[in-house]
């Protein structure tokens, strides 16, 4: 069974508050499935305690994932602190030493540029994103903020369980395919008709724009280290 920690800052934003049902959606399902989970979330999410955690396990096979606001070299953590003389992020080029036996995720935008490269001379592996990622929310015609989960949740629930990092990223992708196929599927002609397109059925009217966003999302993952490594 994996060793994992869930990282999520505190909700300060819608933005925010999907991270953390995206974070909390993953903890239950890891933990009914038997793994060792963790959760640093709130005010708690700071350098000091996740470095604690990295330090205790340093010997442990380990799944470390983030869920919150990230730039390309750190994974901010508690963004309200930014302001404050000392502030540390959580993770930045300057200690990805302590990744050692980790396969990182971080659902952040940007993590998969400077850090992703950084953290790739430490960790097993590391799975970023190198530009914005853009969260979904529900809209009346469907249920975007599921569809947002099922996709954000699969690569650490694949590594988690014993699956390549290298299939488990391919899964993400696939993932992300099958949610442009159907948004595509279900997306209203610009050019014709929507009022009659509407009352045939069948076509949701935002489909379009999270079908451009879900593009988005799949060609900005990163993925750094060792590509065929599988959790014991």
């Amino acid at each position: 069974m994996a060793n994992v920690l869930i990282i999520s800052p505190p909700v300060n934003s819608p933005v925010m508050a999907v991270s953390r049902l995206t974070a909390t959606a993953l903890y239950r399902v890891l933990k009914r499935q038997g793994h060792t989970v963790r959760r640093i979330r709130g005010p708690f999410v700071e350098r000091g305690v996740i470095e604690w955690w990295l330090k205790l396990t340093k010997r442990d096979e380990k799944l470390l994932c983030y869920f919150g606001h990230g730039l390309p070299s750190e994974m901010i953590g508690n963004e309200e602190y930014q302001k404050v003389p000392g502030f540390t992020p959580v993770l930045d080029i300057r200690n990805t030493s302590y990744l050692e036996n980790c396969v990182v995720y971080s659902c952040s935008c940007w993590t998969g540029a400077d850090l992703g490269l950084s953290a790739e001379e430490s960790a097993i592996a590391y799975m970023g994103f190198n530009r914005p990622v853009f969260v979904f929310f529900n809209k009346e015609d469907h249920d975007y903020m599921n569809d947002w989960i099922n996709m954000f949740t699969v690569f650490p629930i694949l590594v988690a369980n014993c699956t390549s990092v290298r299939d488990s990223y391919a899964a993400f992708r696939r993932k992300c395919n099958d949610y442009i196929s159907y948004y595509n599927s279900v997306a209203l002609d610009l050019n014709g008709d929507i009022g009659e397109q509407l009352k045939e059925g069948g076509k949701i009217p935002n489909a379009d724009y999270f079908l451009s966003r879900t593009i988005n999302n799949r060609d900005g993952a990163m993925l750094f280290g060792d590509w065929d490594y599988e959790m014991e």
